[in-house]
């Protein structure tokens, strides 16, 4: 069974925020944010991996850098 890249981001994403209930520092919860925006993305367009990893680093630095404060 394959799964389609949308859902291997999507439960990266849940892994990857479960994560942080074992790690300190309030910082690996935005990489799962991250998962999900490129699988939200992937529903809409079809992205190559190179644009993948792209919108997940930008949008993981993107919502580090503008959310971990008021979430905090």
């Amino acid at each position: 069974m394959a799964l389609s890249p949308w859902l291997i981001w999507f439960l990266s994403g849940i892994v990857v925020a479960l994560l942080e209930l074992a790690l300190p520092g309030f910082i690996v919860f935005f990489f799962g944010l991250g998962c999900w925006v490129v699988a939200g993305a992937l529903q809409v367009w079809d992205l190559t991996a190179a644009q993948q990893v792209w919108v997940f680093l930008a949008a993981s630095v993107a919502s580090l850098l503008l959310l971990r404060r008021s979430l905090k």
